[in-house]
């Protein structure tokens, strides 16, 4: 991406490594996962987009990752119930 464009092997490595991050990016920039994939194709898909994209949510995902440490102690909580049983 150090380019300007982002490349279709940059991209899929997103989609394989970070698919949740490759949802943002699409979603952030009004579009699907697969027009996002024709987009970045084309060669429509600029650096800037990207990350303009993942910054126009900043605040949602900053709600989304709240959840996360309840979630992970709720399971840990719960491994150690059912384990005791």
């Amino acid at each position: 991406m150090a380019a300007g464009k982002v490349r279709a092997e940059e991209f899929n490595s997103i989609v394989e490594n970070t698919p949740e991050l490759a949802y943002r990016i699409a979603k952030g920039m009004g579009v699907g996962l697969g027009q996002l994939r024709l987009m970045v194709l084309e060669g429509e898909v600029l650096s800037k987009d990207v990350f303009q994209s993942i910054l126009s949510q900043t605040e949602q995902i900053d709600k989304d990752f709240e959840d996360v440490p309840r979630r992970i102690g709720m399971a840990s909580m719960n491994y150690i119930i059912l384990s005791s049983s």
